[in-house]
């Protein structure tokens, strides 16, 4: 009898085991896995709190519609749009465009546009810095050409439906990744408060490459950006990775490295593995529990990114990376937490409908986030 439960138990391995599959890397798509895995070679000097987080100021009159770039930053209405070249990082479908006033934009399309347009306004509203992100209903795209990743949004005639566009710039460059365990910040009541608020946004994405660090280019280097930019057939001759906002202009109050979480793609949907996680559903959102547990001093969230134990034998890996996910909102001071409680109370109700919007979320859906949110904030302060 020994026999064919050893079957069987090597059986539900191998199930467990394929149930997590490493994704298949097309050949063009191996540069940029390598870019992301590896840091830049520039220095990263030690950074003050400043770098993460500054004072919003008066929460209650900031505007949630547009978000860090404003309006005069925003894409225009009218705008002509050029395909300049696919960009194969992470695993949404993405590609750089310019308008005719020369800006250029990276268009993300797929489930992650608009959750991430609107986690943008929430994490610059509470003091952090954010890349510039635009929900765009529909645009046309002039030369587009056949993409390695297809998408619903992307039709024949050069139409792009719910994009998320963020505008880039020349004048910053990537110095490197940061990780939510090891930045400069660990122990700050601002760190934790945006741990706390990936919480509360379902961001579940947490993975290093996915926060980056921003800073200025300075004389020979921007001007050698700017000349390699027309250099478009050439994957490698990108100024950047497509980051934005928030070292745009060197000249500006504050400017300089900012420690930012680049890709909220992944938030207001359900928290889960493969199979039950999902990014932008708000009703999922609704049903998703907050607080996972209390305790004297601390809190820990809800963050369900921890897979089964077996794959901490046949994907070491990968079991590290999502268990990282999940303790990064737990054991988080209560005290830490009740501060970005009550700055996300200081929005009022038409700003958060006004984030949620402007990233081309129904009014039904609209509505179900707003009741969450308010739920959410709720528990945060009861603590």
């Amino acid at each position: 009898m020994a026999g064919p439960r050893w079957y069987k138990l090597f059986f539900l391995v191998l199930v467990s085991v394929a149930a997590f599959p490493s994704p298949p890397v097309h050949p063009a798509q191996a540069a940029f896995a390598v870019d992301e895995r590896k840091p830049s070679s520039a220095a990263v000097k030690p950074a003050s709190l400043a770098a993460l987080w500054h004072d919003p100021g008066e929460i209650p009159s900031l505007d949630l519609t547009f978000g860090q770039g404003g309006k005069e930053r925003a894409p225009h209405n009218d705008a002509i749009y050029s395909f300049v070249k696919e960009d194969l990082g992470g695993t949404s479908t993405k590609f750089y465009v310019k308008d005719q006033d020369g800006v250029e934009w990276l268009v993300k399309v797929g489930d992650e546009a608009r959750g991430e347009t609107a986690a943008t306004r929430f994490v610059w509203a509470m003091g952090y810095f954010v890349d510039e992100d635009y929900f765009v209903p529909a645009m046309r795209v002039a030369g587009l050409l056949k993409l390695h990743r297809k998408s619903h949004s992307i039709h024949k005639d050069g139409t792009i439906t719910n994009a998320r566009l963020k505008r880039t710039e020349n004048s910053q460059k990537k110095l490197n990744t940061w990780a939510w365990t090891d930045n400069p910040f660990l122990g700050s009541r601002e760190l934790n408060g945006l741990r706390v608020l990936m919480a509360v946004m379902n961001n579940w994405d947490l993975k290093t490459v996915n926060n980056k660090v921003y800073g200025p280019m300075q004389g020979k280097e921007e001007t050698a950006s700017v000349a390699r930019e027309e250099q478009v057939s050439d994957p490698e001759a990108h100024p950047g990775d497509g980051g934005a906002g928030p070292v745009a202009d060197p000249d500006r109050e504050g400017a300089g490295v900012r420690y930012v979480v680049s890709d909220l793609g992944a938030s207001f949907g359900r928290t889960g593995g493969v199979s039950s996680r999902s990014k932008g559903k708000v009703k999922d959102y609704a049903k998703d529990p907050f607080i996972r547990a209390t305790a004297r001093e601390t809190v820990d969230f809800v963050m369900r990114t921890k897979p089964a134990g077996i794959l901490r034998i046949f994907k070491p890996g990968y079991y590290r990376e999502r268990t990282a996910m999940a303790d990064t909102v737990r054991n988080i001071p209560r005290a830490d937490a009740k501060w970005i409680g009550s700055q996300l109370a200081r929005l009022t109700p038409e700003q958060i409908r006004s984030a949620f919007q402007a990233a081309g979320f129904t009014r039904e859906e609209v509505d179900g986030y707003l009741a969450e949110w308010n739920k959410r904030i709720a528990e945060l302060n009861a603590l």
